[in-house]
């Protein structure tokens, strides 16, 4: 057959240049032609070195029964001791005060001002309460304590403490002859130093010191040092006459000491900012819970539950304040920073929809609701690999809780359905044949449009032609 033969199946058969001419219009639209196709080229190339992101639901398969909840709460008006951390579920599952896997930190916020002071024990711990107290003379009672007399009563001693308490409160009547008895030794040890007096928050001439001090529960025991009414710490401690003791003596100590740690500075610092009332006040600094950490439940529609609880005191549903800022609170892994910065901005927020939202109690008892619907996302990554997460939507409602105490309440339901989203690269072989297309397209288009301008410019002269010669 030969080379010769070979030559029968070229399907680009030549045309001799002298058998061809160049034109004027022919020229422009090469030009152009070129020009349009390199542009399309570099917007393919463009196209090919860029990452496509896809979205795709499936039911959701992850194997996991359990789902991890992470937050990071501040209660702004709720001490750590009587914050509790619960779950339950519509299988009927209720966790109480759980405390693995949680840290709490004390806040104290004065104004706009708030401070995180030191890290406390998660659990609500138990009480030490002395059940019978010495005989004392019936005219020893603590002093009396109400809005006209309380700055006066502080500023005459070293330390105060007061009891404030609610005749109804069990708690109350029985810590009375304990509280009697505190008098009577402290009186006689520190001669004068120390005053140890009570508040009657039932009693119409004293609800407002209750008030102003953020009282919610009975009773309450309050240390005042320096003369200053707004500086000022809730104990805590066994409800012991030797407890009350040790705690005064120790106030006594540090009334003299300048603050040595970064912690005991940023408490001065709050409390020494002074804020009034609108009768002319002083507000003291109160006292929070900064509460963070995990917990395991199981996959099925439930609630993550903050309350108050005390198994030693008795609430005024009407003074517990649930005010709340949420930090952070998401859902599975939770992912590090390296990882986020990967995701588009769009996607993170959909991780942490209730980031650095506050939610005020603005009346009595009330009980702020935020409702979850939570769809499990697998991001498939090229510079990460697959992560798998949960993204969520929220809603919050707030509502008068009647005579129950209120509490933050985060229901969520989980969605059968996972959303996989998934980054890419365009496949070479589309990149080639988007090439072939274009350079094809280009080169077609054009050279039928110069087929036209070409015929057209050819039929008109033939024409001009053909009128001359009639003439």
């Amino acid at each position: 057959m030969g080379l010769n033969g070979l030559k029968s199946f070229d399907f680009y058969r030549k045309i001799e240049r002298d058998f061809t001419k160049g034109t004027f219009g022919g020229a422009l639209l090469s030009i152009c032609g070129t020009i349009l196709m390199v542009a399309l080229f570099l917007l393919e190339l463009n196209d090919y070195l860029s990452t496509e992101v896809s979205t795709q639901i499936t039911i959701d398969e992850f194997e996991d029964s359990t789902l991890k909840i992470n937050f990071d709460i501040t209660v702004e008006r709720l001490a750590c001791p009587f914050v509790s951390i619960d779950t339950e579920n519509v299988l009927g599952t209720h966790k109480l005060n759980l405390t693995r896997n949680i840290r709490k930190w004390k806040v104290k916020t004065k104004g706009t001002v708030q401070r995180r002071i030191k890290e406390t024990e998660p659990a609500i711990s138990k009480l030490t309460v002395q059940t019978r107290a010495k005989p004392v003379p019936d005219h020893i009672e603590p002093d009396v304590l109400t809005p006209s007399n309380f700055e006066e009563y502080v500023k005459n001693h070293d330390v105060v403490m007061v009891e404030f308490f609610a005749p109804w409160c069990v708690w109350s009547q029985r810590f009375a002859p304990i509280w009697r008895q505190t008098a009577h030794d402290l009186r006689k040890k520190y001669k004068g130093r120390v005053g140890i007096a009570q508040c009657d928050c039932t009693a119409e001439d004293q609800t407002r010191l209750c008030h102003m001090n953020h009282v919610d529960r009975f009773p309450t025991i309050i240390s005042y040092k320096n003369g200053n009414t707004h500086t000022h710490d809730v104990f805590h401690g066994d409800r012991t006459v030797d407890s009350f003791s040790e705690h005064v003596n120790l106030q006594l100590q540090t009334l003299q000491q300048q603050p040595e740690s970064e912690a005991e500075r940023d408490v001065l610092k709050v409390e020494e900012e002074d804020y009034l009332d609108g009768d002319g006040h002083h507000l003291p600094a109160v006292e929070g819970c900064h509460v963070s950490g995990y917990v395991v439940v199981q996959k099925v529609p439930g609630s993550l539950i903050v309350s108050a609880v005390s198994s030693q005191h008795s609430f005024d549903t009407k003074r517990v304040n649930m005010s709340h800022r949420v930090h952070h609170l998401s859902f599975g892994q939770k992912f590090a920073d390296d990882e986020l910065e990967v995701l588009p901005d769009e996607v993170t927020d959909s991780l942490d929809k209730l980031k650095d939202r506050e939610y005020v109690s603005r009346g009595e008892n009330q009980t702020h609701e935020h409702y979850i619907k939570v769809v499990g996302t697998t991001f498939k990554y090229l510079d990460v690999g697959t992560l798998s997460s949960y993204k969520y939507t929220s809603h919050s409602a707030t509502y008068h809780a009647n005579t129950k105490l209120p509490v933050i309440r985060f229901h969520y339901d989980i969605s059968p359905m996972n959303v996989v989203i998934t980054e890419s690269y365009k496949p070479l072989y589309q990149f080639v044949t988007s090439m072939f297309a274009i350079i094809g397209g280009v080169f077609t288009v054009f050279g039928l449009m110069d087929g036209v301008v070409y015929n057209t410019q050819t039929l008109l002269l033939k024409r001009k032609i053909e009128l001359g010669k009639q003439r």
